[in-house]
């Protein structure tokens, strides 16, 4: 006989009018496929940093530096109180790349 486990999870989109910055993209020469990783890229680095800084956070962009590594610049008035953020399990999270990651990027 198989378990099963019920969880509720909140989910929040922070890109309004996902369709006119599709369309922009699209404009812009991205292709189909390209537009919509952009976009749903955006949305996961900004799930992440909800998780990360759950008080909240305002960052000013993001840039791709690929492999899965995304370099985030935070506002200038945003702190966190020099506490390292931690996941579940305790182990610390962090959205940055090593040296030799960003040489291949």
């Amino acid at each position: 006989m198989s378990k099963e486990k019920t969880i509720k999870m909140r989910v929040m989109m922070t890109l309004m009018n996902p369709e006119d910055y599709f369309n922009d993209l699209v404009e812009d020469g991205y292709s189909v496929h390209d537009a919509l990783v952009a976009i749903m890229e955006g949305e996961l680095v900004h799930a992440e940093l909800a998780h990360m800084f759950p008080d909240g956070y305002m960052d000013e962009g993001h840039e791709d530096l690929g492999d899965g590594y995304y370099e985030v610049t935070l506002d200038e008035d945003f702190h966190n109180d020099d506490e390292k953020d931690k996941d579940e399990d305790g182990l610390e999270r962090e959205l940055i790349a090593s040296d030799e990651d960003m040489a291949h990027a």
